[in-house]
């Protein structure tokens, strides 16, 4: 060892300064191992986080479903229905098979009825083309007794089906189509909702789109209406005929009855008036005989002379009298003086 620092004494007057160097030079390693640290820190939280998320999610899969405003959700343990969900919102619920969920909606919801044909009460044949509008009010009972809304649709039809041909078979073409139309459908619908309960559906409305005659029969049955409503109305035109027949007799007779009463009031009140008269003409000849056959001759001139008679008389006519200045003529003999000028 000597020897080899004998040959090498620049080893020797090194020693020092590689002695010194390596105070500064021991910093390297304890900077890395902080860093090696900080990225094991780091590492862990990530991790942590991964891990914390993952198990998150997992929980959030398995353990949570989402119950929407519109749907109604029974939740089932191994078949066995355990509760209703109806409020909106994050509900708890086991995994892996041990228990399901069945998911209905609850709003209104609505079923175009094929078109079927109903035979009235008056023997017509009608074509119906309805709609129902219907909803799910009971989700257990509905899961329990048809499952689900392709199984519920063929039972709904049925009883809506069946409502429509006995309150429809019940009353006549024409209180179908004008007169009772929305009694009907209050009918078909009470009978249908009360029907339908049973698979926890709640049939709100059924209305009818159109209700005509089958293609085949409705010429036919045009013409046959066609020939009642002309029976009919020869029948009313007839009534109608005797009835004013009756009405013109009565008429007639009571015209007749009221021209003989007012002829007969004439005839009286005329012969009452002449009486009068000829009371009222002899009490004035009574107080003033002369003055009365001055009159009475006045009035022979008036009835014998008009503006287009031309008379020739004689001059010793008493008629002619007072035009004279001679006396009056006597009332008598008047009647006699105008058959002479006649």
């Amino acid at each position: 060892m000597e020897g080899a620092n004998r040959e090498n004494p620049e080893l020797k007057s090194t020693a020092p300064e590689a002695s010194g160097e390596l105070g500064p030079a021991k910093s390297v390693p304890e900077a890395a191992q902080q860093q090696r640290g900080c990225f094991r820190s780091l590492w862990s939280l990530v991790k942590f986080v991964i891990v914390f998320g993952a198990l998150t999610f997992i929980f959030f899969y398995f353990f949570i479903f989402v119950n929407f405003e519109a749907e109604q959700t029974v939740i089932t343990r191994f078949g066995k229905p355990m509760r209703v969900v109806t409020e909106p919102g994050l509900h708890l619920m086991l995994p892996f098979g041990v228990e399901n969920l069945h998911r209905f909606n609850k709003r209104l919801q609505e079923y175009d009825i094929p078109e079927r044909e109903i035979i009235t009460k008056d023997k017509k044949t009608l074509v119906i083309d309805n709609y129902v509008e219907w909803k799910i009010t009971d989700p257990l009972t509905f899961l329990q007794t048809v499952q689900s809304v392709e199984r519920a649709i063929p039972r709904i039809d049925d009883v809506v089906y069946s409502a429509v041909r006995n309150v429809l078979g019940k009353n006549d073409f024409v209180q179908i189509i004008r007169e009772r139309k929305n009694e009907i459908i209050k009918d078909v619908t009470k009978i249908s909702r009360g029907q339908t309960l049973q698979f926890g559906v709640d049939v709100i409305d059924v209305r009818i789109q159109r209700a005509d005659l089958p293609e085949q029969n409705r010429e036919f049955v045009f013409r046959r209406m066609q020939a009642e409503r002309s029976k009919k109305a020869t029948e009313y035109r007839s009534k109608g005929e005797m009835e004013a027949l009756t009405i013109r007799s009565q008429a007639d007779l009571k015209e007749r009855t009221l021209l003989a009463e007012a002829f007969k009031t004439a005839q009286m009140n005329i012969a009452q008036g002449e009486a009068e008269a000829a009371r009222i003409y002899a009490e004035a000849y009574n107080q003033d005989p002369e003055f009365y056959r001055f009159l009475r001759r006045i009035e022979a001139l008036e009835k014998v002379v008009d503006g287009s008679t031309t008379i020739v008389l004689s001059d010793n006519l008493d008629l002619l009298g007072p035009l004279r200045g001679g006396p009056l003529p006597d009332p008598v003999n008047i009647g006699e003086e105008q058959e002479e000028a006649q």
